[in-house]
């Protein structure tokens, strides 16, 4: 049986990220998840069944890197990490480790298990050696009582996404039905959990300077400012192209302010109910607008072609 090379997993998930920041990763995977079944177009059953495999992914991942986050900062979190019974050290780790490899925080991350919600909250108490929901309330009344209430609404969604990531992946004639309700209601509340982690890791490690969720509102605007420019250059050509017909330029106009009003009232919609007026909510209407950016692009690109076929000849 050919040897499990743990360093040479962790090297090939570091490349696969190419250098990416976990939140900002778990923050655009979830906001793709999002607009790909809010996009006003049915999706089939077999597509619906990615939506809880992209979520666990989206909450291991984040937690991994919290985890990975935590270790590296302190030796103090790493130790507590090591006496976990399901890691298991290698004398190549501590090789890997002083040639700067990787990171004490990358081997134990990797090495945890994580398939479910209650293996994630018991690795935190274990590391940081108090109850996660008692310190997630200190800071966040309202989200602490939700989360730690086994029955709770929010509970029973985070479950039943793992339920469901287990039975999609592992089983071929699943049987279970991914609605509506349930993409939306695991968005909303997988947010919220790994949003609650990311305020309890900057308190314990100091770092909301660098990962805040202010962060990723900017990286969401970037992305908006670009796909802005993309179609007012677009317009720009239309607009010149329809120039001698001044009727049908009238129209195009007329029917782009129409746009406008209308997308700018769809993104705050879709912030208002996905964020209720939280921290996501800049992000979410970002990258909603950005969303409709492209697809107007898109759908004006063969009459930019023809303006620019124009201005060739």
């Amino acid at each position: 049986m050919t040897r499990r090379d743990v360093i040479a997993e962790i090297e090939g998930k570091r490349k696969r990220s190419r250098g990416n920041d976990y939140r900002f990763a778990t923050s655009e995977r979830l906001l793709s998840i999002r607009q790909e079944f809010t996009d006003g177009q049915e999706k089939g059953r077999e597509v619906r069944k990615y939506v809880p495999i992209g979520i666990a992914a989206c909450i291991e991942g984040y937690s991994r890197g919290a985890i990975r986050e935590l270790c590296d900062f302190s030796p103090e979190y790493l130790d507590k990490a090591l006496n976990i019974k399901s890691i298991q050290l290698d004398k190549s780790f501590i090789s890997a480790i002083q040639n700067r490899r990787v990171t004490g925080g990358e081997i134990v991350s990797h090495l945890l298990p994580i398939s479910s919600i209650e293996q994630i909250v018991s690795h935190f108490k274990e590391i940081l050696g108090l109850d996660l929901w008692g310190e997630i309330r200190k800071f966040t009344p309202k989200q602490g009582d939700i989360l730690e209430n086994p029955s709770s609404k929010a509970m029973q969604v985070l479950k039943e996404i793992y339920d469901k990531r287990h039975v999609f992946a592992h089983e071929i004639g699943a049987d279970a039905e991914v609605s509506d309700e349930f993409i939306i209601n695991s968005l909303y509340y997988a947010g919220e959990f790994l949003s609650v982690i990311g305020n309890l890791i900057d308190l314990k490690t100091d770092a909301a300077t660098s990962h805040t969720q202010s962060d990723i509102n900017q990286h969401a605007y970037e992305g908006l400012s670009k796909s802005q420019k993309d179609l007012s250059v677009a317009i720009i050509v239309i607009e010149r192209y329809l120039s001698d017909n001044k009727s049908v330029l009238n129209k195009f106009q007329d029917l782009q302010a129409i746009w406008e009003d209308f997308t700018e009232i769809d993104a705050e919609f879709q912030a208002d109910y996905y964020a209720e007026g939280g921290t996501m909510w800049p992000a979410i209407y970002a990258s909603a607008k950005e969303n409709h950016f492209k697809q107007r692009l898109q759908n004006i690109q063969w009459l930019k072609e023809l303006a620019q076929g124009s201005e060739s000849t």
